[in-house]
């Protein structure tokens, strides 16, 4: 099945968790697998151009693929609101509880 953009934009309303939102859209803008979110790491944002690189994706391949415009808009604001230091190892805090 394949969700309508209605649909997405109705799953992502719904959710009050501003982690979680910034999840659910950084994984529907940017195509991103489950295996992928999970290992994925500040670092391998890049703001400039607007690009994210996803190491070992499926089929243990490298890739890149898009960061959408209000991303970087919305991880400051998950990033203001968790506090400071939470992301400073570079790892974005998903874990596989919280899916």
């Amino acid at each position: 099945n394949v969700l309508s953009i209605e649909d997405v934009g109705k799953m992502i309303e719904c959710c009050e968790n501003l982690k979680h939102k910034t999840i659910l859209i950084l994984v529907y803008s940017s195509g991103l697998r489950k295996g992928e979110l999970l290992q994925l790491r500040v670092t391998d944002l890049d703001f400039n151009r607007k690009t994210i690189f996803v190491k070992n994706g499926k089929g243990g391949k490298d890739r890149y693929t898009f960061l959408g415009n209000k991303i970087p808009h919305i991880l400051i604001d998950v990033s203001n609101s968790l506090g400071k230091g939470k992301t400073t190892e570079g790892e974005i805090q998903v874990s596989e509880n919280q899916q």
